[in-house]
Parts: C-alpha cells; structure tokens; sequence
C-alpha cells in the first residue's frame, strides 16, 4: 500500500476502533449500574448511583478546568513568541518585519505599553502610515516616551524623567527617531550617544548601531 493510502486508512481505521471500543465501555456501565440496583436495597442504590452520578460530574469539571489552563498557556505561548520576534527583527534593524511583529504583540497584549512604542518605532524608521498615538496616562515607564511621540513631552522632560541608564538610552534612542526626518544630524548624535554608553543588552543599542550604519 502507498504512503498516501496509508495516511488516508489510517485515522478511518483509528476512528472506528475508539467507536467500538467507546460502545463497549458504555455497554459495560449500563450492565454494571442495572447489577447494582437490582441486587442491592433500593435505597441503597439509589444512592450508590447517586454517587456515581456527582463523581463523574466532579471529573468532568476537573477535566474542562485542565482544558482551560492549557488553553491559557498556549495563549501565553503565543503572546510571548509574537513579542520575541518583533524585538529580534528590531534588533537585526528589520523594521518592516518588526512593525509587523509589534503589531501582532500590541493586539495579543495591548496593557504592554511597550509594544504601541516600539511600533511606533518601527513605523517610523521605516515611513509606514503613523498609528494615532493615544494619551498616555501616568508617569510610569515608558509613558514619557509614548508623549514624546504624542507631542505630549520636551526632550529636555523626557530626559529628565529617564531616572536609570537603561532608560536614558531608550529616551536618547527615540529622540534620534524623531529627529531622523527633519535633523538627521541630531539623530547622528543620539544614536552615537546611545552606542557609547548604553548597554549592548538592550534593543535600543542594536536598533541605534543599525541606524548608524544606515545613515552612513
């Protein structure tokens, strides 16, 4: 028999013996539960098939909580993999692909605040159509950033609320993405700025290295 006849049989053949093998087990507690109460005292098993009645209710449960709790760690699965390589891509300098990428992360975890940011990033390296930037709320990290790309924030406010290296460079990074099209010079400086001191780590110092090598 070909492989392809093969593959066809097989699950028919496979189906058909969990059928049977499903009818038998059935037919078996049929036979059981007709034993028992016809043997013990009626009260007795009425209850006895009571019994058995919530068991399998509580087994039912437990499996479609199993079902559940896979379900959500696939999700979590797949969240974490579109993040992955959306922050790869922008690593390699792949803005298409990262925009892309961030765009799928932003729709599996829109509370990360660093997905709409890090599209917007890749939106405008790359000149895609700019997605309407929503009003951060808050002072927590990375909102100064989403307000330099609502219009929302100074260079000089941004750099003053990057309270740690790490976000320094990130604001020095997004100030050099939106100087690129208007000051491609002070975009120089920032990105120079960020390969200097910042930490190799981070995406912003791969994202910055590859923006140099571009501008030449």
């Amino acid at each position: 028999m070909e492989a392809d006849e093969r593959l066809a049989a097989g699950p028919r053949g496979a189906k058909g013996g969990r059928g049977e093998r499903g009818l038998s087990r059935i037919q078996g507690r049929a036979v059981v539960v007709l034993f028992v109460l016809a043997v013990l005292p009626g009260s007795f098993g009425w209850f006895w098939w009571a019994h058995a009645v919530d068991a399998s209710a509580a087994q039912q449960k437990q499996q479609q909580a199993a079902q559940q709790r896979q379900a959500a760690a696939e999700k979590a699965d797949q969240q974490a993999q579109s993040a992955a390589r959306a922050c790869v891509a922008m690593r390699q300098g792949n803005n298409e692909a990262a925009f892309h990428s961030f765009g799928l992360a932003l729709a599996k975890e829109p509370a990360n605040a660093y997905w709409p940011l890090y599209r917007l990033t890749a939106g405008r390296l790359t000149g895609a159509p700019r997605d309407p930037v929503a009003a951060p709320l808050g002072v927590e990290w990375p909102a100064p950033l989403l307000a330099l790309h609502a219009g929302q924030a100074t260079e000089e406010a941004a750099l003053t609320q990057a309270d740690t290296p790490c976000r320094r460079t990130e604001t020095l990074f997004q100030l050099g993405v939106l100087a690129l099209a208007g000051n491609p010079a002070a975009a120089r400086r920032h990105w120079e700025e960020v390969v200097g001191r910042g930490a190799p780590a981070l995406i912003e110092y791969a994202a910055a290295r590859n923006e140099l090598a571009r501008l030449g």
